[in-house]
């Protein structure tokens, strides 16, 4: 499945093509196996990944694009000229190879669907290679008219299409059409063979046929000895002046000496040169760290440690793994109109966004570590529900063994290394969060703090960070080395261009904006008093392979 995020389109302004029985855009899911199986990666990768659901602060129907290339997208027509003409290429050639698909499938007319494209725009270039976006559609005004989408087609792939393939189908109506069209096509006599299809109708008319004379070819010499004659001559005079100027020379006697010195030379440089490699992998273990900087590099994940809060029938705080930490405080929110995501600050209360809750009294939340859904009363909400507003909400629920709590760090400073978790919406439409067998784990990304600020019209805290958030992160805690909660995750930012968007940037209310909100309202929480630092075990300590393990 594809995963970078490219933009979103409202399907409310344009024309979904219709073949095979469906919508072309949900084909993808069932035929792009094919794809990659019969045309190969790189034309696999040529169409982004279409995720249908509906627009964040509406209900309009969106299809969510993702791509299979990680770089910034630039439309092909944006390119200058070398570059331009080097992607073109590519995508011609990847055409070519997706278009023998047509005819060689039973789903032809349905990938051929596929190449209807909204705008010239949707043609993109992500890390050098073509993608296209908005595909399977037309503008809404081009919906009901073929001579429009003929004219329309033929203005954004033009040349880019092989010249002896018909238009592609955009109904059920045209595949029929197109079928037909194609085998014609296939079956129509090249240059070549009509060429001597012609010849051959001109047999049968003596009018038409060369003439004697005209067909006759040059006599054949009459001295057919002549010739080897020569070339028997010539060879002798050249090996005779071989012989006489001894232009033949044969090696002397191979030095054995020499030898055994170059013999012995190469296998002394072959013993340096293991010993060298010996020396490098006993030092891979090592890092150089500069002596001002004792913490310049983060701890492998694997050997972090980070403290617990007592859970109920505890008596002493315990530790345990971040991944593991972040699960059991995580929880997903499940309101009658959308959903999002929540933490633990303590037994009994969660923190999320106001604006994840709505105007809801009560809600449901989980996690695994619960063990499905339970009910949820909101007990605190912010002021706002909008990006620059103290967007924050407090839930209660009765206490679990199961859940774990996350202290509420200082806000980050910047460069420092955090994650996201949380419950984005692309990752649960593919889940059925109704069967508490199918409760998924908390979505962890990683990231760093690019930048703090404070928002308008409320001037609260916020963080700009790169740990990747997606719509359903809301509410979730952005959270440290030390797995100190140090923000929630409340916006994203998407930049609008020619119709599409792009994700450039997440940002978090900072913890001391949340303990603001808390200490306002006296909601308990575990406070860290200063940056979390995660604990990692000695050499020793460390859990090394189970016995048998290579």
């Amino acid at each position: 499945m594809h995963e970078f995020l490219l933009g979103t389109t409202e399907l409310g302004k344009v024309a979904l093509a219709h073949v095979g029985g469906k919508d072309t855009i949900d084909s993808f899911a069932e035929l792009i196996g094919i794809v990659r199986a019969e045309c190969g990666d790189a034309v696999a990768a040529l169409f982004s990944e279409p995720v249908r659901g509906p627009a964040r602060s509406s209900k309009t129907p969106v299809v969510t694009w993702y791509a299979a290339l990680e770089g910034s997208p630039t439309p092909l027509s944006q390119l200058d000229g070398i570059e331009k003409a080097r992607v073109s290429n590519l995508l011609r050639e990847r055409l070519a190879l997706f278009s023998k698909l047509f005819s060689s499938n039973a789903s032809g007319p349905t990938f051929a669907s596929w190449l209807n494209l909204r705008s010239p725009e949707d043609i993109l270039c992500i890390a050098g290679q073509p993608v296209l976006i908005n595909w399977g559609m037309v503008p809404a005004a081009q919906g009901e008219s073929s001579a429009m989408r003929e004219s329309h087609f033929g203005g954004i792939l033009g040349d880019l299409y092989p010249v002896d393939l018909p238009t592609p189908p955009f109904a059920d109506s045209d595949a029929a059409s197109f079928e037909s069209k194609l085998k014609r096509l296939r079956l129509a006599p090249e240059p070549a063979k009509m060429a001597t299809s012609t010849f051959a109708s001109q047999a049968g008319n003596p009018s038409s046929m060369p003439t004697l004379a005209s067909a006759r070819q040059p006599a054949v010499a009459a001295r057919p000895w002549l010739a080897p004659l020569v070339a028997v001559c010539i060879a002798a005079v050249i090996l005779a002046s071989i012989n006489l100027f001894h232009m033949l020379r044969y090696p002397d006697a191979l030095n054995e000496t020499l030898a055994s010195e170059r013999l012995d030379a190469q296998r002394q440089t072959n013993r340096a040169l293991e010993d060298r490699l010996v020396q490098l992998q006993q030092a891979t273990a090592k890092v150089c760290l500069a002596p001002d900087h004792p913490n310049l590099l983060p701890p492998s994940p694997e050997r972090t440690i980070v403290p617990t809060q007592p859970r109920m029938g505890q008596s002493q705080p315990g530790s345990t793994t971040i991944a593991d930490l972040i699960d059991k405080a995580t929880v997903l929110i499940i309101n009658d109109k959308t959903s999002g995501s929540g933490f633990f600050i303590s037994e009994r209360n969660i923190v999320t966004n106001h604006h994840v809750i709505g105007d809801a009294t009560q809600v449901k939340v989980g996690n695994r570590s619960l063990g499905g859904f339970v009910d949820a009363r909101v007990v605190a909400v912010g002021d706002g529900r909008s990006n620059g507003t103290q967007d924050l909400a407090v839930l209660e629920v009765e206490p679990s063994a199961g859940a774990s709590v996350l202290r509420i760090g200082v806000t980050p400073q910047r460069l420092r290394p955090v994650m996201a978790a949380g419950f984005p919406g692309a990752v649960l439409s593919t889940i059925d969060v109704r069967r508490t067998d199918q409760l998924p784990e908390a979505n962890i990304s990683s990231g760093m703090v690019t930048s703090r600020q404070v928002q308008q019209p409320g001037g609260v805290g916020a963080i700009v960070h790169t740990a990747q958030i997606g719509h359903g992160n809301s509410g979730g805690p952005l959270v440290d080395e030390g797995a100190c909660a140090v923000g929630v995750n409340s916006w994203l930012s998407l930049d609008a261009e020619r119709g599409r968007s792009f994700q450039t940037y997440n940002e978090s209310l900072d913890a001391e904006e949340l303990r603001k909100f808390l200490d306002s309202r006296n909601i308990p929480y575990v406070k860290a008093d200063g940056e979390c630092e995660p604990s990692t075990p000695s050499v020793a300590e460390a859990p090394g392979p189970r016995a048998g393990a290579k």
